[in-house]
Formats: structure tokens, sequence, C-alpha cells
């Protein structure tokens, strides 16, 4: 029996992944559900589910400890950004009997910060925007001028965040009134974002990039024992809040050959997802990796390309390849919901 734990499982790839793995093994799986919330979308799909305290709880992890002994667990598979960093510590320590399903500590602390793996990439050679870091108000200034503003747009990026947070592309002749109507408040101009960051304390870490005008692109990737397993290339043609809205699996092995140099170098073990945007020439280039299963997770299963089935099937010893996908498969998202009967 292969029991899987899976941590905040209120995430946006819950669902899909739940039903990837079902797919995947037709018996002898045991899935147990993890999150803050009273109930998850992905709920049809576990076999139990508990509510726990936060993670900065002191029964956060003891919680974890007792499903783990409650239900026989074999695997435990964070699924957030932030769960990432604890189970890695946890899988010395705590957690040692099981297969925690991700990366080691210090790749998730690279993957997860921006500028780290800025720097880290960049002493590496590989495909990166023109990035600057700044620590007040005037480096932000300059920062902005030297990247070209305002003749071209730059990419304010915190750190440290996930969905977007942190994210604002500085334009310039934005009105004050087109900034306050918009929905996303993402484009501001350089005195708008100046004035946000006025008297913040303590600054965070921020960088800004350049701005690139091309196709934006997600790649999922498995990677196992070091070893590269295969990857999906996803056109993200529009997105909301850092999630693909509608996004097509297409053939581009430079992008594929980029996130394979990018993840061999970065060290990211089985699930990531690798995003790029192309430059005025053309050439993808990195904006960030996310050391987890993505919310979009579900479109390069539906093509043909199960990752968490052959990823599980890997963290429990079992030879598996991973399938091409079929290019041309699109996913356009729209909202709905799991309904839960009393």
């Amino acid at each position: 029996m292969i029991s899987v734990l899976l941590t905040s499982v209120g995430m946006d790839s819950a669902v899909a992944l739940c039903e990837a793995l079902r797919a995947s093994f037709s018996s002898g799986l045991r899935l147990v559900g993890m999150d803050v919330r009273t109930a998850v979308a992905c709920l049809p799909q576990l076999d139990h589910y508990t509510r726990v305290p936060p993670r900065k709880s002191p029964e956060y992890m003891e919680q974890i400890l007792r499903l783990c002994g409650a239900h026989e667990v074999t695997h435990v598979w964070p699924m957030s950004t932030e769960d990432q960093l604890i189970m890695a510590r946890e899988s010395k320590a705590r957690l040692r009997e099981r297969v925690v399903i991700g990366s080691s500590v210090e790749v998730v602390e690279i993957a997860n910060d921006k500028v780290r793996l800025y720097d880290f990439c960049a002493s590496r050679g590989l495909p990166l925007p023109k990035y600057k870091v700044f620590h007040d108000i005037p480096t932000l200034i300059q920062a902005a001028h030297d990247l070209g503003y305002p003749t071209k747009p730059v990419v304010l990026k915190a750190a440290l965040g996930t969905g977007a947070a942190g994210l604002k592309i500085i334009r310039p002749g934005i009105s004050r009134l087109d900034m306050f109507h918009s929905r996303l408040n993402r484009d501001v101009t350089l005195e708008v974002a100046a004035q946000q960051l006025e008297g913040v304390t303590p600054w965070p870490s921020l960088m800004l990039t350049e701005y690139l005008p091309g196709e934006e692109f997600s790649v999922d990737v498995l990677r196992f024992r070091g070893t590269w397993r295969g990857g999906v290339v996803r056109r993200r043609d529009e997105s909301l809040f850092g999630l693909a809205t509608d996004a097509t699996v297409v053939d581009r092995p430079d992008v594929l050959t980029e996130a394979r140099r990018i993840v061999d170098n970065v060290g990211v073990e089985f699930i990531s997802n690798v995003q790029f945007r192309g430059a005025e020439d053309g050439r993808p280039l990195l904006m960030e990796i996310n050391p987890r299963v993505p919310g979009t997770i579900g479109l390069s299963v539906a093509a043909g390309s199960n990752l968490p089935g052959v990823a599980l099937a890997l963290a429990a010893g079992r030879e598996a390849m991973l399938p091409a996908p079929r290019y041309g498969t699109r996913m356009i998202r729209y909202f709905a919901g799991t309904v839960l009967q009393p």
C-alpha cells in the first residue's frame, strides 16, 4: 500500500493532482489530505481529510506525525511553497522514515528566493533577463533608469512571494485614475511604486528586471535522483494572479532545453515548474522556478504526460517513463466548484 500525505490540499493544483494519481494507481493507493480549511475542493478524491493548525503553531508538525502514524503514511507530498522548506528540513529529522517528495533544503531556499536564484543562475551563465537588486528608494530609481526606464517598462519583483504577489510592471504615463480602476493593481508608474515603498520597514528583498515583451512559457519538469525524466512546455496566453487561464501545450524544444539546463544546475527534484518569457529577439529567459506541483498540472496530464503518477511511482521504487505530450492540447480555465452534500 502506498499511503500519501498531501499537505495544503486547498492549493489550486490539488484536484488535478489527486485525479492524476488515481488514474495511475487503480488500487493500492491511499490519499490523506490536510489543510487549515474546514473543507477543500479535492475532498471527494481523498480517503481521509484532517483540518490542521497553521504552520507556525507548535501543533502543526505534531498533527502531521499523528497522521503519518494513524494512516501508515509512506510518502509526504508538500503542495505549497511554504510547505516545501518545512518538509525538506523534517525529511532528515522527524520524517526520515518517510519519503518526502520534494527537493533538498538548499535547493528549495535558492529556488524560492528570486534574488538568490538569479545570482545563482547568473554565476553559471544561464538565460536571465537583466536585473538589479535595490535597497531603498534612491537605488530603486537608479536601477529603473539603468534598465531603460522610461523608454522601456521595467518589472519589480519581491524575492519571496507566490501567485504574483509583490509583482509590479512599472510603466511611464499611466494615469492615477487608470491605476485606481485597475483590477489587478499591477501596472504602476515609477513614482507610485516609490510612494508605495516609502517608509517600509524592515525593507524587503526586492529586485528590478528588464521587461520581456515575448511569449510566456511554463514548463512542468520531472527530475528524479539527479536524472532528467522529461517535461512539458505550456504557452501561457492569459493568466490571473500567476495562474494560467488560457494555455496550450506546445512543441518548443529550445524552451525545454533551457528548462533542463536550469533544473540540472539548481538541482530540483521531482516535479517543478520553470517559467520563461521571450526577450526582444525571441530567446526564452528565466522568470522563476516553483519547486512544487504547479496549478496548471492538469493540462500536462490531459495532454498525456502524467507527471504526478510517474513521480509517485519513482518515489515508490517502481520504474516508470513519462510519455511525450500531445502538442496543441489547450485548456481554458473557468470558475467551478466541488459541491459537498450535508
